[in-house]
């Protein structure tokens, strides 16, 4: 086989680990376990990456493309939730994209070399071929990753989904039988998140943080350990779509907004999981004054995790 004239042609291949160049090195990724490193251009060579042209150029810390691209496949959602930045509805869904659009889409990711796509709503669940763009992904050496409300979730749907989606987080923002954001999430979330993890799938849980559900983040966080899910994600209440009507009577209080860093560090040790923050969390960690190391790390990671019996914060 001939040589590519830039052998960073060589790195979309099915084969794990993946890898792409950047100018500092190159970016390996590794489904099991999950890793996403950057490696400088020394390392990278002792992995038997090739020299790259981009190695002789400034350094520069834009890379040449994302890790991970965000796909709202739909619109259409079975729930209403009051906090949904979508407005997603039963009736929505009018202007998705067709499965060939979705392919197109791909392609282009694929040939930048994005390493993720993160699949979402509205809720995915309600297209029939779901499973067939995460297929499409996977095809093109992309791991898709999931996000739903679980209700739509089945045992058979469990199986295949295992098997395709590096990972699924499930939406629970309150345990039963409390209802917050005008939608019980958590009897139909824990359901699925509990078929899925018996199906062998590796499961998150996603939890939007507001002034009303504050006092029982520590609740859900128990049971996400106890369930054997892989972490919980913190996402901070958002002024778009129709939360807007309430956002100012429902967004976190100064006083929940200057504790939300420390607990989430707090439950991560007390029950073994980690807890993330989203990046628009950021100017609650700020406010801690965190060393310049943690600061660029939230930058990229927009987590820590805490481990049982830690001798220092585990960054991960």
């Amino acid at each position: 086989m001939t040589q590519p004239a830039d052998a960073s042609e060589v790195a979309w291949q099915h084969d794990e680990p993946r890898w792409r160049h950047e100018r500092f090195g190159a970016i390996v990724v590794i489904d099991e376990p999950p890793m996403l490193a950057h490696v400088d251009q020394e390392l990278a060579s002792e992995l038997g990456i090739p020299p790259s042209t981009l190695w002789s150029q400034p350094p520069t810390e834009v890379l040449t493309a994302p890790v991970e691209a965000h796909l709202t496949l739909t619109k259409r959602c079975n729930l209403a939730c009051t906090h949904c930045y979508q407005e997603s509805t039963p009736t929505s869904g009018a202007s998705d994209l067709g499965f060939e659009d979705w392919l197109r889409r791909l392609d282009a990711l694929a040939q930048a070399r994005v390493f993720h796509v993160a699949i979402g709503g509205g809720e995915a669940l309600t297209r029939a071929d779901l499973l067939a763009i995460a297929e499409a992904a996977r095809a093109r050496s992309i791991t898709p990753n999931l996000t739903t409300n679980g209700a739509f979730v089945t045992e058979a749907f469990a199986r295949q989904a295992a098997r395709l989606f590096g990972q699924i987080n499930v939406s629970i923002d309150i345990m039963p039988p409390l209802r917050i954001f005008g939608a019980d999430k958590a009897t139909t979330g824990m359901s699925a998140a509990t078929q899925l993890l018996r199906a062998g799938a590796r499961v998150g849980l996603n939890l939007v943080v507001a002034r009303a559900n504050f006092d029982a983040i520590g609740e859900v966080v128990a049971w996400a350990a106890e369930a054997g899910m892989v972490e919980v994600e913190l996402l901070r209440l958002k002024p778009a779509g129709r939360a807007q009507a309430r956002y100012l009577e429902e967004r976190l209080t100064r006083a929940q907004r200057e504790r939300l860093f420390p607990l989430a560090l707090e439950l991560a040790q007390q029950y073994g999981i980690p807890v993330k923050l989203d990046c628009s969390a950021a100017p609650f960690v700020a406010f801690h004054a965190p060393d310049r190391e943690r600061m660029e790390l939230f930058a990229f990671a927009s987590m820590w995790s805490v481990p049982k019996n830690p001798v220092g914060p585990a960054r991960i």
